[in-house]
C-alpha cells in the first residue's frame, strides 16, 4: 500500500482526535503543496496549529515518506530552518489527452512535472465502444512499462 493510501485508509481512525490528527495532517499537506519549501513556524501561523503538534504530525509524515526536510532556509543569526516539500514519487497523477486520431499517456508528479516523455499512439475514435478497450489497453500497457504499481498514483486525468 502506498503511503499516503495508507494515510487515508487507516482503519484505527474512531476517536475524535484521531480523526482531528488526520484532518491536520491533510492541511499541512495542503499548504505545503501551496507553499513548496515551507519552514514549520511560518506553517503553523498558516493553519493556525500549535508547534509541538505540528511538529508531532510533521515528523510522522516525514517518517511515512509523504513529505520531505528538503533544504535548509535562510537565516538571519539563529538556526536555519528546515524547509519542507511534498514528496514527488508520492502524488503520481496519469494523464492522458485524447485526440480524435491519437492518445498521449504521461505521468505527471505534484509539481505537474512529466516524469518522461510518455507514450503517444495513433488511435481512431469511434462512436461505439471499441475505443474503449483500445485505450484502456494502452494505458494498462504504459502503466506495466513504467513499472508502476496502480497504488502510487494519486489521480488520473483525462482530456479531449
Amino acid at each position: 500500500m502506498s503511503p499516503l493510501k495508507s494515510l487515508l485508509h487507516d482503519e484505527t481512525i474512531v476517536t475524535s482526535i484521531k480523526r482531528k490528527a488526520l484532518l491536520n495532517k491533510l492541511k499541512i499537506l495542503e499548504a505545503i503543496h501551496a507553499n513548496q519549501g515551507i519552514a514549520l513556524p511560518e506553517l503553523g501561523r498558516k493553519l493556525k496549529i500549535s508547534f509541538p503538534t505540528l511538529n508531532n504530525l510533521v515528523s510522522e509524515l516525514v517518517a511515512n515518506k509523504i513529505i520531505i526536510n528538503a533544504q535548509k532556509g535562510i537565516s538571519v543569526g539563529g538556526r536555519k530552518p528546515n524547509l519542507y516539500e511534498l514528496n514527488s514519487s508520492v502524488f503520481n497523477v496519469l494523464c492522458i489527452q485524447i485526440e480524435r486520431f491519437s492518445i498521449h499517456v504521461s505521468l505527471a508528479d505534484n509539481r505537474n512535472e512529466e516524469l518522461d516523455p510518455g507514450l503517444e499512439e495513433s488511435l481512431h475514435l469511434s462512436k461505439d465502444k471499441s475505443s474503449l478497450a483500445r485505450i484502456e489497453e494502452l494505458v494498462a500497457s504504459y502503466i506495466s512499462r513504467q513499472g508502476i504499481s496502480w497504488d502510487n498514483i494519486s489521480g488520473v486525468i483525462i482530456t479531449m
